[in-house]
């Protein structure tokens, strides 16, 4: 390359000659700008990376213990029936009650998970659920059975769809379904290893235990499965692949 007036031409080691401008007439759109480094870009797209993959383990385990341990609430009738003489029409109830609520407090859940972010959501509902499933452990009378599976296990279920799969949807526009399907098979597992987990605890140490065992296993894994959610960055969601 010829220097203009006022400039020189200068070749950088391996890289494209660069024009430099000596001249305040010189035109400006014959500047020529060497290119940029490549490393952060790259190091960027593994973090988006990392962040990715932990969103979709933390959906996973959101899904396989939540849904696990409610199918679990089955295996303690007969003991419960054996307990308090209680009817499998009032178990049942209280199934049901926990269902109006999650259904109820979905609603609410979404919308704090669009304001908040998941990762809170999650941490509070996470909370209530491994608690109030612990605490069934201690129960005597019907209406705390009522209060404690109905109401906080309720809660725990309102946020583990509505929070989970949103927050995929977000992280993962072009493969929404791909991934949400992935996050979902954690509710297969669940149903066969929390449900087979309390049948043998409740043999080996009794039904309060084993509520209180499980109650906070869930409890470490929810908060823990929490910790790594997170919603996609707002002003890069239509190119994150």
């Amino acid at each position: 390359m010829q220097p203009g007036a006022g400039g020189v031409a200068a070749r950088g080691a391996g890289g494209p000659c660069r024009y430099i401008h000596g001249s305040l007439n010189a035109d400006p759109a014959a500047r020529v700008v060497p290119p940029g480094p490549t490393v952060r870009s790259e190091s960027v797209s593994v973090s988006v990376s990392s962040q990715k993959s932990q969103v979709v383990v933390g959906a996973f385990l959101v899904q396989l213990t939540i849904i696990g341990c409610m199918f679990a609430y089955g295996v303690f009738f007969p003991a419960l029936e054996a307990e308090f003489g209680w009817s499998r029409t009032f178990l049942s109830a209280c199934s049901s009650l926990s269902f109006f609520v999650m259904g109820s407090g979905a609603i609410l859940g979404g919308r704090l998970s669009d304001r908040f972010g998941p990762r809170g959501v999650l941490t509070a509902t996470g909370l209530i659920f491994g608690v109030g499933y612990a605490l069934l452990s201690q129960m005597t009378e019907p209406w705390q059975l009522l209060l404690l599976f109905g109401l906080f296990i309720g809660l725990g279920l309102s946020t583990h769809d509505v929070v989970t799969l949103s927050t995929i949807a977000g992280w993962f526009p072009n493969r929404r379904g791909t991934m949400s399907g992935l996050v979902k098979s954690g509710t297969a597992v669940g149903q066969v290893l929390i449900p087979l987990s309390a049948s043998a605890l409740i043999v080996v140490v009794g039904w309060r235990s084993a509520f209180l065992y499980i109650g906070l296993i869930a409890l470490m894994v929810l908060l823990f499965a929490a910790s790594r959610m997170r919603a996609a960055p707002a002003g890069s969601r239509h190119v994150i692949q």
